[in-house]
């Protein structure tokens, strides 16, 4: 698979379809919160990514974003992107820039449409390359503190294939970024290197908070907090047939996608295991829901 720090140097912010400020976009203080695990052990671990200030670089007010990890290791960015980060508005679109690449380039057009495309280019140390984003369609959502806007678009590597989405289509939410796919903010990626299921837990500043639908909040189940009820699932990933097995006798079954969107459903009549159809669904990370008598059961599945 191609490094995350391929996509990452590239495609920055895929974030909002309404015109805002530099401030408004990465006020001080947001902060991205990803779950992940290694391909060393079962633990999980969480990264997250702050605006630490509002600065000055070649005249321009950017917001500054750097990363606290808790292994202090770097894995959540395959230990090769170059922090901090840098991004600002202009005329509608906006900008980002790296520690190592100080260019600005174009990461959105903050006012894109249904229909609207545009380049995302960066250098991934291999050269400059571009992806081509169209936008397929755009709508309002609710999240704590008001509505934000979120669009779903298709994103088209160039022959160079130095930058690769993972799944299409993605969508992209205002001021959070990536709710699914390989883009930045990270969204959901199945595997890099010696990371693996990186999943963007939540998304918080002074007006907003996001929780993915997968968790009930943003602290990391443990001894302490105690570990949510499990279900066998084989294959995963899957490409056709997903078979599941519980502890207790299921009543309905849903699947949603990274954006909390119903995809699929099936009725179980309590049968604590069974399976489920996967082939109409396009490649992707998702959350299989097995509903049983007063709570639920909730399981990541990636589709081949």
């Amino acid at each position: 698979m191609t490094k995350l720090s391929h996509l990452l140097t590239a495609i920055f912010a895929l974030t909002a379809v309404c015109k805002l400020s530099a401030q408004d976009w990465f006020p001080e203080g947001a902060t991205w919160t990803y779950v992940y695990g290694t391909s060393t052990g079962p633990e999980q671990f969480q990264a997250t990514l702050h605006v630490t200030e509002q600065t000055e670089a070649d005249g321009k007010t950017v917001s500054k974003i750097e990363m606290t990890d808790d292994t202090g290791s770097g894995f959540l960015m395959c230990q090769a992107l170059s922090l901090p980060l840098y991004a600002y508005t202009s005329n509608d679109s906006v900008y980002y820039a790296t520690a190592a690449d100080s260019t600005y380039r174009l990461a959105v057009l903050s006012a894109a449409q249904a229909g609207d495309s545009w380049y995302i280019t960066g250098d991934a140390g291999f050269g400059v390359d571009s992806n081509l984003v169209e936008v397929v369609s755009t709508e309002q959502y609710e999240v704590d503190g008001g509505s934000l806007n979120r669009f779903t678009c298709e994103v088209t590597p160039s022959d160079q294939g130095f930058f690769e989405t993972g799944v299409n289509p993605t969508v992209l939410s205002e001021r959070i970024g990536s709710l699914n796919g390989m883009l930045f903010p990270l969204g959901t990626v199945a595997a890099c290197d010696v990371t693996a299921d990186i999943v963007l837990m939540c998304y918080s500043d002074d007006t907003y908070a996001f929780t993915a639908p997968e968790f009930e909040s943003c602290i990391l189940y443990s001894e302490t907090h105690g570990a949510p009820p499990e279900a066998t699932l084989f294959p995963n990933p899957a490409s056709g047939i997903l078979f599941f097995k519980a502890a207790v006798p299921v009543r309905h079954i849903r699947i949603i996608d990274g954006s909390g969107r119903t995809v699929k459903t099936a009725e179980m009549r309590g049968m604590p295991e069974g399976s489920i159809d996967l082939t109409t669904l396009a490649g992707g990370l998702y959350i299989l829901i097995l509903e049983t008598d007063g709570s639920e059961i909730r399981e990541k599945i990636l589709v081949r």
